[in-house]
């Protein structure tokens, strides 16, 4: 058996969200507010390394077990297609593109496209990889850089992924082989049941039409985790290790630092654990003011490492961010989607009856059922992006009450044998419907393999940089005229700024 310390994987989880952002501030912030901004985010770290190593819990594991679960997020990974073994999803052409910018361009990214025009997105997540493959492509070759920092980043990925499930496994005290599977089946196949609407549309057809990608049944979507993991792993793969941080916090005395740290990995997952993390400041504002201990709670919330990360990472990346010329064009609207009652139905709301009458009362799980009925009357510009992403936060927090409650209601006995209680019985039903969804991802892979063979490249790289892209779907991903505005004239590296 393995003692693991609770702490030390919370720490490590905080470092490998940690060191892109610090690499981001080297590489692409001007030396006079780089080296503070490192600093003081440094000094906020090493107090939150010290508040949590006081935790002392550990949970013991076999390495049989420890191997297996980290072997499954290594397949999961792979079979997602990242790092391009196997065929990757559409989105990712754009995505190796601002990953070869960020290989072959000097930092920050700019392009000599006549538009005065930077790569301005959520790139957190390729910094170190991308680091890697500069050294190798300096001291090999451009082909031998690529395939390193390919390699870099699906390991990126599968060590966020083990931390993500090593603190979902602690959480529940599921170490044992059956609750441990049963975790990891969970995190992989979880989904709504977008197959139900599917097939009800249409019934009475001689033929029911699956099709590929079974989340665009309507014109908003909740995305399953395999789904997110396969298109938008750069936000998705850290919005879940923040929220299973959060998980693991007590009190809110890392809140804001923690929040923080996600921002540069995605907007919006940002914005759907941001609004968990206020209305419970706010109940527990109000509960401070009943006791008359209001001191108490500022002095709570009012921490250094809160301080430091807020006064950082917020303004840097809030210039950063609203100089993207997508962002900037485009503002919040409030719309009305169509088929909504039968989207929060199938996608999560049923799942909250099922579960509801064990957790109701439970602050978190009502904060994630009441996001998940907002999001999609949200929208930004004129895609679905803000009610897609936001929500994967709120989905993997009644995730991890679903697990909850099959933990409590599935029996493991050393004799290999499991006893489901009755009341547990719908709910393996609806996500076993659900689990559908991320099947039909790996079927279109599968079907890709097959008819392909070796003809063709598994990697979506048909792109290969941003400056070849079409201008109107590339704003998504660049600041145009960027020597105008305020992140890259006055904290962009000076030798950026364009002639």
């Amino acid at each position: 058996m393995i003692t693991i310390r609770i702490s030390h994987i919370r720490l490590t989880g905080y470092s490998l969200l940690l060191i892109n952002i610090l690499v981001f501030f080297w590489t692409w912030l001007r030396w006079p507010i780089a080296i503070p901004a490192m600093c003081l985010l440094l000094i906020g770290t090493y107090k939150l390394m010290k508040n949590i190593n006081e935790d002392q819990t550990v949970i013991l594991m076999s390495k049989k077990i420890l191997l297996l679960i980290c072997g499954i997020m290594l397949a999961w990974t792979v079979f997602s297609g990242l790092g391009g073994a196997l065929p990757q999803k559409h989105d990712l052409h754009w995505r190796n593109a601002i990953f070869h910018d960020l290989i072959e361009y000097s930092w920050p990214v700019c392009y000599a496209d006549g538009y005065d025009s930077s790569l301005t997105y959520y790139i957190a997540f390729w910094i170190v990889p991308a680091v890697v493959g500069k050294i190798v492509t300096f001291l090999m070759n451009a082909q031998a850089g690529w395939l390193a920092a390919n390699v870099v980043y699906a390991l990126y990925c599968t060590s966020i992924l083990c931390v993500v499930l090593l603190l979902i496994i602690s959480y529940f005290k599921a170490t044992s082989m059956g609750r441990a599977l049963l975790v990891v089946t969970v995190l992989i196949f979880f989904s709504g049941m977008d197959i139900v609407p599917i097939v009800l549309h249409q019934l009475g057809e001689k033929s029911i039409f699956i099709g590929t990608h079974l989340e665009w049944w309507t014109n908003i979507q909740y995305s399953s985790n395999t789904t997110q993991l396969c298109w938008v792993f750069n936000q998705a793969i850290p919005a879940w290790l923040v929220t299973a941080l959060f998980l693991h916090e007590q009190r809110m005395n890392h809140y804001a630092f923690l929040g923080s740290l996600l921002l540069p990995y995605g907007p919006f997952p940002f914005v759907g654990l941001l609004f968990v993390m206020v209305i419970e400041a706010l109940d527990e504002f109000l509960n401070a003011v009943r006791r008359r201990q209001i001191s108490m709670f500022f002095k709570q919330i009012i921490t250094m490492p809160n301080v430091l990360a807020v006064a950082v990472i917020l303004p840097i990346y809030y210039l950063y961010y609203f100089s993207n010329t997508a962002i900037s064009n485009n503002g919040f609207r409030m719309q009305m989607p169509e088929s909504y009652l039968t989207f929060i139905l199938v996608e999560f709301f049923i799942y909250a009856l099922l579960i509801g009458g064990n957790y109701f009362k439970e602050r978190l799980f009502r904060l994630s059922v009441i996001g998940l009925f907002f999001a999609p009357l949200f929208a930004l510009g004129s895609g679905q992006d803000f009610c897609m992403r936001a929500s994967i936060p709120l989905l993997f927090i009644l995730m991890i009450y679903i697990i909850g409650f099959l933990l409590s209601n599935i029996t493991f006995s050393e004799q290999h044998k499991i006893q489901t209680e009755i009341i547990a019985i719908p709910l393996i039903v609806c996500l076993s419907l659900g689990a559908l969804t991320p099947l039909t991802e790996y079927r279109e892979s599968y079907t890709q393999i097959i008819q392909s063979g070796s003809r063709t490249t598994r990697m979506a790289d048909g792109i290969g940089t941003l400056q070849n892209g079409n201008k109107m779907v590339r704003d998504n991903f660049i600041t145009l005229n960027a020597s105008e505005s305020l992140f890259y004239r006055y904290l962009a590296k000076n030798d950026f700024l364009h002639d």
